[in-house]
C-alpha cells in the first residue's frame, strides 16, 4: 500500500493541474445584432455587436462582416474595429486600394456603365506565405453598396505584389462622389474566415459624360439606438433589388483564437 500511495498523490496534483489550466484558458466570444429584424429596400441597416475576452469587450480587436441573401447574392463585406483597431503591425495588410485604369496609372472618374478598375497592393512581412483573400467593395455617396470583386492568392514571403481589379458601375448609378474599400481575409466570413488587417479605403467620381451638375445623395449620420453594449458596428443602405431572408456573418481572431457567429434580418420589396 505504501508504494502505491506517492503515485496515486502525483497523478492527483496532475488531474488538477490540468484541469486548472483548461480553466484559464481565455474564451473568446462574438454576438451580432441587427437595429430591426425587417426592412425595406432602400432602408439604414444598422449592425452592432459585441467582442468579448472572458466576458470583457475587446479594446483592440477586428471584425469581419459578411451580409448574404439567401439567393447567395453578397450585399457587402467589410472589416470594422472593436472600439480600436489593434496596435501592431499585422503579418498580412492592405497598404492602399485606388482607382485606375486597365494598367494601373491614377484614375479618379468613371462614367455611368463603364468599367472601374481599382489598385490593390497587399504586403507580406512574413517569413512564410500566406493565403489571402483579398476583396474590394464600392459604396454610393448614400452609403449603398453596389459593386463587390475579389481575388485569391498565395502572397509570398516577404513580398508586396499589386492586383487590377474591376467593377461595373451599373447604368442607372448614382452621380457624384463614391467610396471603394478593401480589405484582407484568410477566406470568407461566411466559411469562418478572418480579417488579416484594418479596412483602406479611397474615393472616385461616377459621372454620365457631360458637364452637368452631379444629383448625388449624401448619406445622412444614424445614431445607434440602443442601450445594449456594443463594442463594434457598421451602417449601410440596403440596395434597391434586395428581398428575402439575409444573414449577417461575423468573425474574428485575438489572441490567437478564432471566433463566428452570425443572425439574420428579413427583407421586403416595396409594393
Amino acid at each position: 500500500m505504501k508504494t502505491h500511495f506517492p503515485l496515486f498523490f502525483l497523478m492527483l496534483i496532475i488531474s488538477l493541474s490540468i484541469i486548472v489550466f483548461v480553466q484559464a484558458n481565455p474564451s473568446l466570444d462574438i454576438i451580432a445584432k441587427t437595429d430591426k429584424q425587417e426592412y425595406y429596400a432602400r432602408e439604414t441597416v444598422q449592425i452592432y455587436g459585441n467582442l468579448t475576452l472572458d466576458g470583457v469587450p475587446v479594446t483592440n480587436g477586428l471584425v469581419g462582416l459578411q451580409i448574404q441573401t439567401s439567393q447567395g447574392e453578397l450585399i457587402t463585406i467589410r472589416t470594422v474595429p472593436a472600439n480600436n483597431p489593434p496596435p501592431e503591425t499585422p503579418y498580412i495588410f492592405v497598404e492602399y486600394v485606388v482607382p485606375c485604369d486597365i494598367n494601373g496609372n491614377p484614375k479618379f472618374s468613371f462614367r455611368k456603365g463603364a468599367l472601374a478598375y481599382f489598385k490593390i497592393r497587399v504586403s507580406n512581412a512574413d517569413i512564410d506565405p500566406h493565403d489571402v483573400l483579398m476583396t474590394i467593395e464600392t459604396y454610393y455617396g448614400d452609403n449603398t453598396p453596389f459593386g463587390h470583386a475579389a481575388t485569391f492568392a498565395e502572397i509570398v514571403a516577404k513580398s508586396n505584389p499589386i492586383f487590377i481589379i474591376s467593377i461595373p458601375i451599373p447604368n442607372d448609378a448614382t452621380i457624384g462622389t463614391a467610396t471603394v474599400y478593401g480589405n484582407a481575409y484568410t477566406n470568407w466570413p461566411k466559411f469562418a474566415g478572418t480579417p488579416h488587417c484594418s479596412e483602406v479605403n479611397s474615393t472616385f467620381e461616377i459621372t454620365d459624360g457631360t458637364l452637368g451638375a452631379p444629383d448625388q445623395t449624401t448619406q445622412e449620420p444614424h445614431t445607434l439606438e440602443t442601450n445594449e453594449t456594443q463594442n463594434f458596428n457598421l451602417t449601410f443602405r440596403l440596395p434597391k433589388r434586395t428581398y428575402g431572408n439575409c444573414t449577417v456573418y461575423a468573425t474574428s481572431r485575438h489572441g490567437g483564437e478564432s471566433v463566428f457567429n452570425s443572425t439574420t434580418f428579413e427583407v421586403f420589396t416595396l409594393g
